[in-house]
């Protein structure tokens, strides 16, 4: 019995392209990863800008033009989102800024901020001729309200009509100020109007009732530390109250403290 050789195919054939198959793919994802690479560390940044975070400035306080400048020079945008009145902030300043300041942000950001348009001026009206009721409606119209309510004397007006104001009919004064109502009380009457006297000191508060004729007003004092010493809380009657004035006794009530 013979036996013949057995023949074994030969893999060398096969493998030296293999391996050049391999070297070339080897070589393709090296570029491929160099690529992902070069594009997430150079190109990815210049797109998104990413490390280009800066804290905001606070531009609250500045005025409009420094605000522009601040914003020129960190190349962010600023947009006027409305104006708001204040008593103590010059008008054309930032009052608020969204975001805030420290807030990261990144180039040509629009941040929004709220003006000041300083402070809001109102017109005293004409109250002459008015009655007592009519004025105190008025007022408040305009952004003013009494101040106070005194009398005087004429006889060219009907009595218990606004004969004149302080500050006058026309002034400009700032919005939420007060105006003295002077009433026509006529020549020959012994009637008048019951004085402002909550909030003044006691001794302001006597100086002006002597000086209007009133008699010695009757003062209570009250133990209570949450309130200012010495400044009248209560008063009766309540003023604008028409009274016959020799023979009327205001009860003021002042808080001594502890």
């Amino acid at each position: 019995m013979t036996s013949d050789k057995l023949h074994l195919p030969d893999f060398r054939k096969y493998i030296k392209p293999s391996l050049q198959i391999l070297k070339y793919l080897g070589i393709a994802m090296a570029v491929m990863i160099v690529i992902f690479l070069v594009f997430d560390i150079i190109f990815m940044p210049m797109y998104t800008r990413h490390g280009s975070e800066y804290p905001l400035p606070d531009i609250t306080n500045k005025s409009y033009d420094e605000a522009l400048e601040i914003a020129d020079k960190y190349n962010f945008d600023i947009v006027i989102q409305g104006k708001q009145s204040s008593p103590t902030i010059p008008e054309g300043t930032v009052l608020t800024q969204v975001p805030a300041s420290g807030t990261q942000i990144k180039e040509n950001r629009k941040i929004k901020v709220i003006l000041s348009s300083g402070e809001e001026i109102s017109e005293v009206p004409d109250l002459a001729r008015y009655s007592i009721r009519q004025a105190e409606l008025k007022l408040p119209e305009v952004g003013l309200k009494v101040k106070n309510y005194y009398w005087t004397t004429t006889d060219t007006l009907a009595n218990d009509v606004i004969a004149y104001t302080v500050p006058p009919a026309g002034s400009l004064v700032p919005q939420g100020s007060g105006v003295d109502l002077y009433i026509n009380r006529g020549l020959d009457t012994a009637e008048g109007y019951i004085p402002k006297l909550l909030g003044k000191s006691l001794k302001d508060a006597q100086k002006l009732l002597d000086s209007l004729g009133f008699p010695e007003p009757r003062v209570e004092y009250v133990t209570n530390p949450l309130l200012l010493p010495k400044i009248v809380t209560y008063q009766s009657p309540l003023a604008g109250t028409k009274v016959i004035i020799d023979s009327t006794q205001i009860l003021m009530v002042i808080p001594v403290g502890e």
